[in-house]
This record gives structure tokens, sequence and C-alpha cells, in this order.
């Protein structure tokens, strides 16, 4: 997306894109095809190979249709062995051997995880060989390959945001920026789960961000989160980033997503979008080009790792219309943002500003159900009949519908 800055009101002027109606929207291909691109980006950091061709595409019944290679690289589980070296780099590579049997036991024996289809199994003395059957036997259907990708998301997520570690680096930030409030509520409620501990870390986050900036009307709507998925807005996500990198994303160029307009949900729709392709804008700049965001120098481990794994693979309507199948994938993303910004500040200042030359990234496109093949990104054409256009251009809160 080519990105551009407003001279008068200081926002991101982003192009129109079409929103996939949730009519249409699909959480099982949603969830599918999100642990497939992130299976796949985590065994080949540097981009598929040219063989693999395109990954997968919609096929004519509206289902997820797998690339051979893709198919071959589950089933024989290679795909899981170098992503697990990727994913667990400080794990000894021979732990994640003997392909998908050196997987699930790893997964059982250290983060006590146990793909869905198997829990029926394991009491059973038979120790992963149905699950193993089952994977071995993926064709058009891979509903165990996704059970077991959902478990090592749920391994990341462990591995990135252990509690303790959410709880203690929340302290620190409470403590430093907001001391006279520091003493009484932080200790009440403490975590029970990552989701819990991560749900703790944004609330905290953004009584900090509202402390510091006490008349931003883009603030004024954000109330403490009961449930991680209420951050699905973009709001939550890009006000976070902006605490941590105040001047790099100022608070200025978010969108108050309070009613502005004749229509209330047109117009949070679109503050919504805007939103959400703020956190999509500065993630792609993240992994692109990490260092332009940052002084000083980051440590080489971070930067490789910046600009090897791709920490979103969520598509604008998973955003939209969250659901239970894509809430790990959701808690996963929010995990590797704790992640990188604890490890990064306060240690370095933000660089000025955002304003980076214009990028292109996969914005979501509207999927319509065909057999046509896709592009080199998995994306179909759109369909005016089925696509909603949204203009995410804001200037002055005064926002606009194209259909």
């Amino acid at each position: 997306m080519d990105v551009q800055v407003d001279e008068e009101t200081g926002r991101f002027v982003f192009e129109s894109v079409k929103v996939l109606p949730q009519s249409l929207y699909d959480p099982l291909r949603a969830q599918t095809a999100h642990h497939i691109k992130w299976i796949l980006n985590c065994a080949y950091p540097e981009g598929l190979p040219d063989y693999f061709g395109t990954p997968f595409y919609i096929g004519k019944d509206s289902r997820l249709v797998l690339s051979p290679h893709v198919i071959s690289g589950l089933v024989s589980g290679h795909v899981y062995q170098l992503a697990c070296g990727s994913i667990f780099p400080d794990s000894d590579s021979d732990s994640w051997s003997g392909s998908h049997s050196g997987v699930l036991t790893q997964l059982a024996s250290k983060w006590s995880l146990y793909p869905m289809e198997q829990a029926s199994t394991a009491s059973q003395g038979t120790l992963h060989e149905v699950v193993i059957v089952r994977l071995r036997q993926c064709a058009t259907q891979c509903t165990s390959h996704v059970a077991l990708i959902e478990s090592l998301i749920w391994a990341r997520c462990m591995q990135l945001s252990p509690i303790s570690r959410v709880v203690s680096q929340t302290k620190r930030l409470f403590s430093e920026e907001c001391p006279e409030e520091f003493t009484t509520g932080i200790e009440e409620m403490l975590p029970y789960d990552i989701e819990d501990a991560l749900l703790f870390w944004i609330n905290h986050c953004l009584i900090c961000l509202k402390k510091r900036h006490p008349n931003a009307q883009a603030l004024q709507e954000l109330m403490e989160l009961f449930d991680i998925v209420e951050a699905c807005d973009g709001l939550v996500i890009a006000a976070v980033m902006s605490l941590f990198s105040p001047q790099t994303l100022p608070v200025s160029r978010l969108s108050d997503q309070s009613s502005s307009s004749s229509v209330p949900s047109e117009s949070l729709a679109i503050s919504c979008v805007y939103n959400i392709q703020i956190v999509q804008l500065f993630c792609a700049v993240l992994h692109k080009n990490p260092q332009s965001l940052f002084q000083p120098q980051l440590p080489p481990a971070l930067l490789t790792t910046l600009t090897s794994l791709s920490i979103l693979q969520l598509e604008l309507e998973d955003f939209l219309y969250p659901n239970k199948l894509t809430k790990s994938a959701f808690v996963l993303f929010i995990a590797e943002l704790f992640s990188i910004f604890t490890a990064i500040f306060p240690k370095t200042a933000p660089k000025a500003s955002l304003t980076v030359p214009p990028i292109t990234t996969t914005l979501p496109d509207t999927v319509t159900p065909t057999n046509e093949e896709p592009d080199s990104a998995g994306r179909l054409g759109h369909s005016e009949e089925q696509g909603h256009s949204l203009n995410s251009t804001i200037k002055d809160q005064n926002t606009t519908v194209t259909n």
C-alpha cells in the first residue's frame, strides 16, 4: 500500500481497500489460512522455495486448497522440523527430529500441550499413533495439521510471554509511568494464564498512555478490557504501539472510534479499518527495516528475528470479525509485540517519525469463491458484487464511504 501523510491533519492517508462482508467471512478458512502461512513463514523465513508455487487458493466449493508441495511438506513432517528449529532456536535440534512424533513428544513433555485430536487417544497408551496416522493421511482435509499448528502457536506464546515475565515487565512499566499509582491495584487480580497475562499488560499500557496524554481525543473511548478479542478493533494495538514508540507513531495519528457521523456504524467501521491499517503499516516497517524505527543500533539477534519472521499473518477481516477459531492467532500477535517492545524499550529511543517512503504490503482482498489461479500472495481477485470498498482517508474525523 502507498502511504502518505496529510499535511493539514498529520494523519496517514491510505488507499481504499475492499473488505469482505462478514456474511462471506469463514472463520475456519481464516484459521486454516493463518496457520498454514505462519508455519511456512517459520519453516522458510527467507521465503518459500520457487518450486512451492502458490501455497493455497480458494476452490469452487469455497474451501482452502493446499498446493501439492505444501501437503507433501506437512505429511512428511519436514515443514514442522524446519519450523520448530526456527521457532525454538535454543532447543536441541535433535529433539524435533523423528517427523511428527518428535514434535508431538516435545509439545507434551515441555509444554503439556496436546493437539485436540490427540486428547482422546493420549490416555489409551498409543502415544501419538492415531494422530500420526492422521497427519500422514493429509489430502484435501488438514484438520489434524491445523490442530498441531495450533498447539505450536500456543507453545510459541508461552515461550514469548511467560506469565512471570509479563507480570514483572508490567510492574516495571507501571512503576516508571505511574509511580503514584503503583502501590495500589497492581497486585490485585494477577493473571492466571497467558491470555490473561497479556490482557493484564495491555490494560496497564492503556492506563499509562492515557496518563501521558490525558486530553488525547482518540484515547477517550479506551476502557479496561475484559477479553483479549476486545483489542481487535485496531485502536488498542495502535495505542500500545504509540506508548512504546511515541515519536514514531504519535497518538495524534490514531483515529477516534466514537461516532462522528450521521451513520454511526459506517463511521466506526472506517475508523477501525484506519487503525488496523496503522497496525499493518507498523508491522510491515518492523519486518522490512526495523532499524529505521529505532536508535541506537539494535542487537544483531533481534534484527535477524524481526527481518526473518513476520509477526503479522492476520488479515484485516480477522481483526474486524474476531472469533474463537482465530483467537490463538491474535494472542500470538500480541505475544510477539510484547516480546519485541520489552526487549527494545526503554533501552532505545524511537526515531522521529513513521513517515517512511511508500512501501508495498499485502492488504486483505475480497476472496471470491472460484477455481481461478490466485496471485503470488495466495489471494484471489475482487468481486464488485461481494466486496465493500471503504475509503480509509480520515481528515478531521470527516469520514466517507465509497461503495
